[in-house]
């Protein structure tokens, strides 16, 4: 996809005017791919208003072991859907008491899936997850309540920046593009949450040392 093609609709948006009561999404801040503090604060002005839950740790300590401890506890969770069990944030709740699911028949007994992301947009609020950077699909689509952990550097200003890297860095057999937690409105368009997929999505960014 041709990035100026996004650009162009953008600018036409804007200048067709905004529907009354309608809000177009800014640009992030100058788009700065250096200043994390912006970047995590616009993907949180996104992300919030669709019910998504995001908080900030450092990296190294017991911060990120802690935060997803009180997390996956306030859901009452005690089997965890993991996609890589090797991984470190998986590593930071060993000994917490948690039963993590590996195998794909296990997944559905599970109150929580447990996922990184390649990539994070902050124009959006989107969570970019892809197979080919962890078996996360299962994971982040059966349990009720999904748990992302995201590198500050994952983070990206756009949407066309995100698929810019993508493409640069080849595309897998599946790219999920997430934004909030599941919702639908095809039955007497009636907004319900959690039809299709998790209904709690709880974002953790983790800054780098």
């Amino acid at each position: 996809m041709s990035i100026p093609v996004l650009q162009a609709v953008r600018d036409a948006l804007r200048r067709a005017g905004r529907p009354a009561g309608v809000a177009l999404p800014e640009h992030p801040a100058a788009a700065d791919a250096g200043d994390v503090a912006a970047l995590v604060a616009g993907f949180r002005a996104r992300a919030e208003p669709l019910g998504v839950r995001v908080q900030e740790v450092a990296a190294g300590g017991d911060a990120l072991g802690e935060a997803l401890t009180a997390i996956l506890r306030g859901h009452g969770a005690t089997r965890v859907a993991v996609p890589d069990p090797a991984a470190g944030y998986v590593a930071s709740l060993r000994g917490a008491g948690f039963l993590f699911a590996e195998r794909d028949d296990e997944v559905w007994e599970c109150e929580a899936g447990l996922t990184s992301a390649r990539l994070a947009i902050a124009e959006t609020g989107t969570l970019v997850l892809d197979v080919a950077h962890e078996r996360s699909r299962l994971a982040s689509l059966l349990p009720p309540v999904h748990v992302c952990v995201v590198p500050t550097g994952a983070l990206v200003a756009t949407v066309g920046t995100a698929l810019q890297r993508i493409g640069g860095e080849g595309v897998s057999s599946c790219v999920t593009f997430v934004t909030g937690p599941s919702r639908t409105a095809d039955i007497e368009l009636k907004l319900v949450v959690g039809v299709h997929g998790p209904r709690v999505l709880e974002v953790v960014f983790v800054h780098a040392e």
